[in-house]
């Protein structure tokens, strides 16, 4: 494992501004709040990476920085390791920076000041910025071995025990039942009245409600991989019930708008989770965030504030769910499911569990 020390410095948001604002930052402040950290992973914890914020910090872009790069990390620390760019970062310096006037000026930038690798695209414009004369053979060579240093140290050009593991150990039936065993594992109980464990032969008609009920998103969270399928809570109700129970289901609001259809008005979706739920022996609300609401930057730009939380509650819309089915007077089981911390007072007083 080559450790990785993150992010190259300063960066401390705001989230939504980070790859166009300019950190001020004294020097006394710096050395005392900013570079600490960075340090000790250096000096005493050797990493082999280093990897650049977005931000410029005073005036210099964090991945192309003269002072924290060249003097800092190099000269005084003797960072002897490779440093990364944040994914994309170097587009940064021609498209929100301004700092250069296209593509291969910043490629010309980055590799001045160290940054040996870039995680995006930019790094395709080197031939183009060699071939101007922009950057010399002997600079790219002097990345390429930082890099190549760290992966040789990684054994990645080394015979290992797994090279020659079969394509067909992917998926196979071991690790699906590991998969299963750690999904088990990590559902956290909360509350419970005494209504669980459910009995499917007392029950008639389950209805399922809520915006995480079929949703894959509040399954898979931020940076993943692809499943070959993804079973949502609805589906592994039905699934599992089969044809024994009837189940019920309704979306009952959107993740965090006022409604779920574009040109519907507020709450188009609550008279039909009243119907579900008036009609069920048991619901089953499924609500939380996802990747939209809690991954960086929040890319749907919606009153979560661009990553940053302003609040633990629920989303108003999800609250207003929450409210109307425990009105019904029907038991109900919340289902949060989220990656990060919820405030879940008001699940805990109106649910069962």
């Amino acid at each position: 494992t080559a450790a990785c020390a993150k992010h190259f410095a300063v960066h401390s948001g705001p989230e939504e501004k980070r790859h166009y604002f300019d950190a001020k930052v004294s020097m006394k402040e710096l050395w005392e709040t900013y570079l600490p950290q960075f340090e000790a992973c250096v000096r005493e914890g050797k990493v082999e990476a280093v990897m650049g914020a977005y931000n410029r910090t005073n005036g210099e872009p964090c991945c192309a920085h003269s002072y924290l790069m060249v003097e800092v990390l190099r000269k005084q620390w003797g960072f002897q390791g490779h440093y990364v760019s944040d994914c994309w970062a170097i587009r940064d310096f021609h498209e929100h920076h301004k700092v250069t006037d296209r593509p291969e000026e910043s490629v010309r930038l980055a590799l001045e000041m160290g940054c040996d690798v870039n995680c995006g695209c930019t790094y395709q414009k080197i031939l183009n910025a060699y071939e101007e004369g922009l950057i010399s053979k002997e600079l790219l060579q002097k990345s390429a071995i930082r890099l190549f240093t760290t992966r040789f140290l990684l054994g990645m050009f080394d015979e290992t025990e797994y090279d020659n593991i079969p394509y067909e150990v992917v998926e196979c039936r071991e690790h699906i039942e590991l998969s299963i065993e750690a999904a088990c594992k990590s559902v956290v109980l909360l509350k419970n009245d005494g209504i669980l464990p459910l009995n499917k032969k007392k029950l008639k008609t389950i209805g399922v409600i809520g915006p995480n009920a079929n949703s894959r998103e509040a399954l898979i969270g931020n940076y993943h991989g692809t499943a070959s399928r993804y079973v949502t809570v609805l589906e592994g109700i039905q699934d599992y019930v089969g044809d024994d129970v009837r189940v019920l289901y309704s979306e009952g609001c959107h993740l965090f708008l006022d409604q779920v259809e574009k040109l519907a008005r507020e709450d188009d979706r609550i008279s039909e989770a009243m119907t579900v739920a008036e009609h069920s022996d048991l619901v089953i609300l499924c609500l939380g965030l996802d990747e939209s609401l809690e991954g960086e930057e929040g890319d749907t730009g919606n009153a979560y504030a661009s990553g940053d939380k302003q609040g633990l509650m629920l989303p108003p819309s999800q609250q207003r769910l929450l409210e109307t089915v425990a009105e019904m007077g029907v038991p109900f089981i919340v289902c949060m499911m989220a990656g990060s911390a919820m405030d879940l007072n008001l699940a805990d007083d109106r649910a069962n569990a």
